[in-house]
């Protein structure tokens, strides 16, 4: 089988595993049960199985691209001063139910 060119969809991630060389993810996606609609099931949609230099590639990559979108939410809190009363408002919500 194979996926080259093929977007994969999944709602989270499972378990990690690490055997010293070889880092695996299990890539989970979201089904309906059949039995009560308004309850998720996870199921396992794939693995992705990399060498620990791809991983520590692919951390490095999530660590830019986390703080570039805190950057970009700073610039946008900075032009749109109303909006970012209101969400740190909704902020201080959730922290008191809490």
């Amino acid at each position: 089988m194979s996926l080259e060119g093929a977007d994969v969809y999944i709602d989270g991630v499972g378990a990690l595993f690490f055997n010293g060389q070889v880092l695996k993810i299990d890539l989970l996606t979201l089904y309906p049960d059949p039995k009560e609609n308004t309850k998720l099931n996870p199921r396992l949609a794939g693995r992705l199985a990399m060498p620990i230099n791809a991983a520590v590639q692919l951390r490095d990559s999530l660590n830019r691209l986390v703080a570039d979108l805190q950057k970009a939410q700073e610039q946008n809190q900075k032009a749109n001063p109303a909006t970012a009363q209101v969400e740190s408002a909704a902020e201080a919500d959730k922290k008191a139910k809490k």
